[in-house]
């Protein structure tokens, strides 16, 4: 807040609460905190070399919206990659400021959601972007077992409590060993199809190449100049 003199002192008090001091940018600018939980009046009382007075202000707190969460990787249920090291990017939002960003995860459906801790933002920013992998060793598990997990972003909401995104939930699946052969079996069938359709696109070309009015005049030709040589 900015003022028209110099002031040695400034503090703010909510009704009858406890008085919070500001601290001075410049002898004209000041800063602090007024925390208000709901509809009501603040006073500051501001003291300068000339004198002193307090001023009152009717504020409005708005509701703190909870943060947004946008999960960019994976973008649907995966199977276990090789290294079990699975890729995560994500965007975070929040009209005050971010906090922390949690994975969470289990193996049993009716199991409690075990935390990861993933990022603790430094100087609270409004947005936020996260690339990192998650090492999914932890769950251990076996060919044919599955996992889910999900995302949790937290706000830096001090007064209520955090507010949070939560993302949906994502599943990691280890193939079974049926999965696997299935797969080769996928991959070899895709092989196969398009040799076949490489040979009879071979064969289209040599069709055409013999059947074109260029190579049925050829051999006559050829045969005219051997005519042509016996005659002379």
């Amino acid at each position: 807040m900015t003022f028209d003199r110099d002031l040695t002192d400034l503090t703010a008090r909510i009704g009858r609460g406890a008085k919070a001091q500001w601290t001075a940018s410049t002898p004209r600018r000041w800063q602090g905190d007024v925390a208000m939980l709901s509809d009501g009046e603040y006073e500051l009382h501001a003291v300068a070399a000339s004198g002193e007075a307090s001023y009152r202000y009717r504020m409005t707190p708005l509701p703190d919206a909870p943060p947004v969460l946008a999960v960019q990787v994976p973008s649907g249920d995966i199977d276990l990659p090789a290294g079990q090291q699975i890729a995560v990017e994500l965007l975070g939002q929040d009209d005050l400021g971010l906090s922390q960003l949690r994975l969470q995860h289990r193996k049993d459906p009716d199991a409690p959601w075990a935390d990861v801790p993933m990022s603790h933002f430094a100087g609270q920013p409004r947005e936020a972007f996260v690339r990192t992998t998650w090492d999914a060793s932890s769950l251990a598990l076996l060919p044919g077992q599955s996992a889910s997990f999900r995302f949790v972003l937290e706000d830096n909401n001090l007064l209520s409590g955090p507010g949070r995104a939560v993302s949906p939930a994502f599943e990691v699946r280890f193939p079974s060993m049926a999965d696997l052969y299935d797969q080769i079996d996928k991959k070899q069938d895709a092989v196969s199809n398009s040799l076949e359709k490489a040979a009879e696109q071979a064969r289209e070309i040599r069709s055409r190449s013999t059947s074109s009015p260029a190579s049925r005049s050829a051999p006559a030709r050829r045969a005219r100049r051997r005519s042509s040589a016996a005659r002379s």
